[in-house]
């Protein structure tokens, strides 16, 4: 009897532990899928990190450092192991065979370890490179995203100011202050601003999928941006020395550096070997004289590539300070244009005419504020390693 009230006793209990175990995992898959169904808010920083975290591109780079490692340790052993060789064929008088001259002469120089290295060292780059993609093309969907926020609230207070404007002439036609061309005015005003909310919003939802899809998130989540587009004025640039900057970092000019140091070896055994009417000895020569000029007009090239971001990052500056002076024209134009309707001495196109002239000044100013903030960040990229091609 006790034994059968001892049994009874640990199924309650191990029953008791199943159904604890139970609840605590419906809860916590609860609470998993209540988080996973919030918006996702994200600053310019946590959204950068993120398409970090989400790209296959740094999981590709980072398997081809892994492979250039192992190419740069093969090539080193290949090296010491062919050095011992020829120590032992020298020792008994053994002659290299001649068809292999070239090749065991590439090998002792170092030849293909550098070749190897300068592959690992360009693909590192590459990595920093990449990242930087990264970044700036994060930052500029993210800046988008906001450019087109912006527009669907200013074209909705665009709305609001024509659906007033016309409440006010409907008043006034029944008061017989107002014409039908009047009220046809207004009707136009507030069809034209409904117009401009869609197609605002649906470049805003594009806006957002493009965002998104940079991002490596699902194209239904829902995204909360929390930071806004700061306008930080251009400093004094000392463009000569972020060129020279430019010319130590860019990694168009590190490669052809790396590639010219390779020919060089590669030039020395040829030409050391075959006589000047071979072609190997004449392809030696002209691959050298490649490397050479490929080297200077790299250099070249970055320095164009630097002063067209400078001005251009000028450009959009210069753009974004006159739209500035172009909004306060504006403004002054609604406030003087208001007080001649109320004397009669304007209508009411006029009105909605200065309101939304006034709009379109207020989203172009947002719209240079993004490009003025996308050039400056090119133009910094210029300066250090460059843009890579990102998928």
């Amino acid at each position: 009897m006790n034994k059968r009230i001892l049994v009874i006793v640990v199924l309650v209990f191990m029953l008791s532990l199943t159904q604890a175990a139970v609840a605590d995992e419906v809860v916590e898959t609860t609470e998993l899928e209540n988080t996973e169904n919030l918006p996702l808010e994200l600053t310019i920083d946590e959204a950068v990190k993120l398409a970090i975290e989400n790209s296959s591109e740094i999981w590709k780079i980072d398997s081809e450092i892994a492979e250039a490692k192992d190419l740069v340790r093969v090539q080193s052993n290949t090296k010491s192991d062919l050095k011992d060789k020829m120590d032992r064929m020298n020792e008994f008088g053994i002659m290299i065979p001649s068809d292999n001259y070239v090749n065991v002469m590439l090998t002792e120089k170092g030849y293909y370890t550098k070749a190897a290295k300068m592959q690992l060292t360009l693909t590192e780059y590459g990595k920093e490179q990449l990242l930087k993609g990264i970044e700036i093309n994060v930052k500029s969907a993210y800046y988008k995203v906001l450019l087109a926020q912006k527009a669907v609230m200013l074209n909705e207070k665009k709305l609001k100011e024509a659906e007033d404007q016309l409440k006010i002439l409907e008043v006034k036609f029944e008061n017989g202050t107002a014409t039908k061309l009047d009220i046809l005015q207004g009707e136009l005003a507030v069809n034209q601003a409904s117009t401009d909310i869609d197609n605002a919003e649906d470049s805003l939802a594009l806006e957002l999928l493009s965002f998104k899809n940079t991002l490596g998130l699902q194209l239904d989540k829902e995204v909360i941006l929390t930071e806004d587009i700061e306008y930080i004025p251009l400093e004094e640039t000392d463009i000569d020395k972020l060129i020279n900057q430019a010319k130590e970092q860019r990694i168009e000019i590190l490669q052809a550096k790396e590639t010219l140091e390779v020919q060089k070896i590669e030039h020395e055994a040829y030409t050391s070997y075959y006589t000047s009417l071979n072609w190997k000895y004449k392809n030696a020569v002209r691959n050298l004289d490649y490397a050479e000029k490929s080297l200077e007009n790299s250099y070249k090239d970055v320095e164009l590539d630097v002063r067209k971001k400078y001005l251009e990052l000028v450009k959009a500056e210069r753009a974004l300070n006159n739209m500035d002076t172009t909004i306060e024209l504006s403004k002054e134009a609604v406030r003087i244009t208001g007080l001649f309707y109320e004397y009669g001495m304007a209508t009411a196109l006029e009105v909605l005419d200065a309101d939304t002239k006034l709009t379109e000044a207020e989203i172009g100013r947002y719209q240079l504020l993004v490009s003025y903030n996308i050039a400056k960040m090119m133009f910094n990229n210029a300066c250090e390693l460059g843009m890579p091609q990102i998928n």
